[in-house]
């Protein structure tokens, strides 16, 4: 068996050029087809500590590792198999100095051509890994620290308000600290209630600061949206026998209970329907280039269709269950605030016909 030395590359990673300052030592491996090979690698340590060796290769050739010390006390550490392969061995003062270790990696003569990794690791100077503890404590107090956009703010009450503008006001944080409060708050997979509260921030800034209201065909579909949403959230509770049954079991009495309830559902299912389409026809010229409606719609129609079926096929068989748990809050703290904004339309003027001569 022919014995062959590997070669290797040394690329140095390192925070500043002192040795203190290392961060690890990284090695590139060559092995060779149907060769067997020894590679040595000595390590400098100069603090105690914990020594690290990651190794990664192509293919499954099995390696063995062999990690020496030369204090002539430590055992040898062995660890063989194939990639990934890591190490961890605690240093003592007593093993540390300029080529303190030597790492030793044997290969047996198998097939198939391979390269691979070592990273090294030594033991970092105690003080700087204090320091960088301390800099990496101070950025998380920082990260921890939210920085909050205009329309996730909350906003003061003037010192005169109007009920309408207190109403609004209101109603907006009741949202706003929800949707702020990282605790409290369910990934909103409708991507609605972030764009709702920045585009009804700006309509109650309007109106408290500019006495600029919506107009009236958009107040009359955000307060139809609003009554939907509490249709559907007592949809989800409903006691009543024609919607949650139990079903019969004959046949015919079964095709009758059905035939009801459709009919029971109609009006939510038909009311959701007509404001998807007006939405998408623009019958509210505020809401014109706002996305949120018709996600929010969809979102409701799927809440809908779940709190309908659940009753006939289960909870856990009814589909979009998950969505509609984490939407029933935040649809729910939505409504009064889709009825505040609603509230400040300017009423149109009631025109008189003229009396004909």
């Amino acid at each position: 068996m022919r014995r062959h030395w590997g070669w290797f590359c040394l690329v140095w990673l390192a925070t500043a050029a002192t040795e203190a300052t290392v961060i690890e030592h990284r090695y590139s491996v060559e092995l060779f087809d149907r060769q067997s090979s020894v590679f040595e690698i000595p390590i400098d340590i100069q603090y105690a500590g914990d020594l690290e060796i990651v190794a990664d290769w192509d293919g499954n050739r099995r390696l063995a590792f062999r990690l020496d010390a030369q204090d002539g006390v430590t055992p040898s550490i062995r660890k063989t198999g194939p990639p990934p392969l890591r190490l961890k061995v605690p240093v003592s003062t007593s093993s540390i100095g300029e080529a303190s270790w030597t790492l030793t990696i044997r290969s047996l003569p198998m097939s198939g051509a391979s390269r691979g990794i070592v990273t090294i690791r030594p033991p970092r100077d105690p003080r700087l890994l204090a320091l960088e503890e301390k800099t990496t404590r101070r950025e998380r107090e920082r990260a921890a620290q939210p920085t909050l956009a205009p329309w996730e703010l909350p906003r003061r009450l003037p010192p005169t308000v109007t009920p309408k503008a207190e109403a609004l006001v209101q109603s907006a944080e009741h949202l706003r600290g929800w949707l702020v409060n990282d605790d409290l708050r369910m990934p909103d997979s409708c991507r609605w209630q972030d764009e709702l509260m920045r585009w009804s921030a700006k309509q109650r800034d309007l109106y408290l600061d500019e006495q600029i209201s919506i107009d009236e065909p958009t107040s009359k579909l955000l307060d139809r949206i609003a009554k939907v949403i509490a249709d559907v959230d007592q949809l989800s509770d409903s006691r009543d026998p024609a919607i949650v049954g139990p079903m019969p079991g004959e046949r015919d009495a079964r095709t009758t209970w059905l035939r009801k309830r459709a009919s029971k559902l109609s009006g939510t299912k038909g009311e959701l329907d007509f404001i998807m389409q007006s939405i998408q026809r623009d019958y509210a010229p505020d809401l014109s280039g706002e996305s949120w409606p018709l996600r929010m719609i969809s979102c409701l129609m799927a809440s809908e269709r779940y709190y309908e079926q659940r009753w006939l096929v289960g909870d856990t068989e009814a589909m979009n269950r998950e969505l509609a748990e984490a939407q029933a809050e935040p649809l729910n703290r939505a409504q009064p605030l889709l009825r505040a904004i609603a509230a400040t339309a300017a009423e149109e003027p009631i025109r008189l016909l003229k009396r004909r001569r």
